[in-house]
């Protein structure tokens, strides 16, 4: 909201100023360094769990550029919006304790959140050409198959023969690289 700070997000070094949103997952690794007096920001907390059944339907290669890119700039006007619309509209509904669909509108209005923030990607940056690990670009791919095929085909070996790999490495990889630290099976 105001001031700056340098941040450090899994050892990569940031700045964060006003209009910088961050996206910090679960289990990331965060420190702030030089702050300045008048530093001030609004955060919102959720579990891993929430988290990945919120980025559920998201193509997996969204969910990890925005892992490896923390940071997203704001124009004045556009973080307002976001502000006014996303932030507003969440501290409302978290504060409604009676409302009985609570948790999906949260949960829909993080979504819609999402959405905007991968549509400014998909306009400006490609998801494609970005420097990818051989276990991200596995993890990736196995959630994609997991999407089209899981009303139908539960059995890890099925996705890990698709992947060209054993099973026994394919949760391996999803243990070490999943915020829930899920097997494949999971």
């Amino acid at each position: 909201m105001s001031g700056e700070t340098d941040v450090e997000i899994d050892m990569v070094q940031q700045k964060a100023v006003k209009n910088k949103l961050l996206i910090i997952f679960p289990g990331q690794i965060v420190s702030l360094q030089k702050v300045s007096p008048d530093f001030s920001f609004l955060y919102i907390k959720l579990s891993s769990k929430f988290m990945s059944e919120i980025l559920f339907r998201f193509p997996p290669a969204f969910v990890g550029y925005i892992k490896e890119n923390n940071t997203h700039e704001y124009g004045e006007l556009e973080f307002d919006k976001f502000y006014r619309h996303c932030f507003c509209s969440l501290k409302l509904y978290y504060g409604d304790e009676e409302n009985l669909f609570r948790r999906e509108i949260i949960m829909n209005t993080l979504r819609n959140f999402f959405l905007d923030v991968y549509d400014k990607i998909k306009r400006h940056e490609s998801l494609e050409h970005s420097s990818r690990s051989r276990k991200t670009e596995i993890m990736e791919r196995f959630c994609s198959l997991v999407l089209k095929h899981f009303k139908t085909i539960r059995e890890v070996s099925f996705y890990a023969d698709k992947l060209h790999i054993t099973p026994k490495y394919l949760s391996a990889i999803l243990k070490e690289l999943d915020m829930d630290k899920r097997s494949a099976k999971e």
